[in-house]
């Protein structure tokens, strides 16, 4: 078998799937418009072992699993500000009044943190590829990898730069999650997504039998 008989990764098909509290009009235009992310790393924190086998031989000790952190996205933001709110809105369940009344309030402007449970929530990031045999039509691509994100929620939402001069240019903000660890799995059928990643997926999965044998051959 050819070493390239599958084809280069392309890093432009991908799909980033949101929790159900984004609410579905925000998490599809998400899945659509997010413009960057990245697969973060991940490391093993060691400590020095000096003498645990040999005298005079040091070694390194795994000691944790490092996550690295976080998990950045960059949006396309749409004219009603679809994207924005809907990350404002779960950034705002972290605290009481993180989001401040700007006239009275029985509650004032004081910030109480609430119950870490209560804001948590997984976040899913889909690697899609072109299916070798074209697929079953022009959008269609297999879901070779999928990363889930584990108990995640909104550290920082950057600024939504704004200029006179910027008339071709499209409004866009990065928003930052923190998470706790992330799994990563590969879909045992290669399950098919509807629709283009990276700038686009939004539909059904059909399992096919080239998926199968793919998994099978990296087996």
């Amino acid at each position: 078998m050819a070493l390239m008989s599958k084809g280069v990764s392309r890093p432009t098909l991908y799909e980033v799937r949101m929790p159900s509290l984004m609410g579905f009009g925000a998490r599809d235009y998400i899945r659509m418009y997010c413009k960057a992310t990245a697969i973060p790393a991940v490391n093993a924190a060691t400590a020095m072992a000096a003498g645990q086998e040999h005298m005079g031989v040091t070694r390194e000790q795994p000691v944790a699993v490092v996550y690295s952190k976080p998990l950045s996205l960059t949006i396309i933001e749409r004219s009603d500000f679809v994207a924005y709110k809907s990350v404002r809105s779960w950034f705002d369940q972290v605290a009481a009044n993180a989001n401040p009344p700007s006239g009275g309030s029985l509650t004032g402007r004081s910030q109480r943190m609430r119950y870490y449970d209560s804001f948590v929530k997984d976040i899913q990031l889909v690697k899609l590829e072109q299916p070798p045999n074209g697929g079953t039509g022009p959008n269609d691509y297999i879901q070779t990898l999928s990363v889930d994100f584990i108990n995640a929620y909104p550290i920082s939402i950057g600024e939504v730069a704004l200029a006179s001069d910027s008339y071709d240019s499209q409004t866009e903000f990065s928003v930052d999650f923190t998470y706790e660890t992330y799994n990563v799995s590969t879909p045992l059928f290669g399950a098919i997504s509807q629709g283009v990643g990276g700038l686009g997926s939004a539909g059904g999965v059909v399992d096919t039998a080239l998926g199968v044998l793919g998994t099978l051959t990296n087996l």
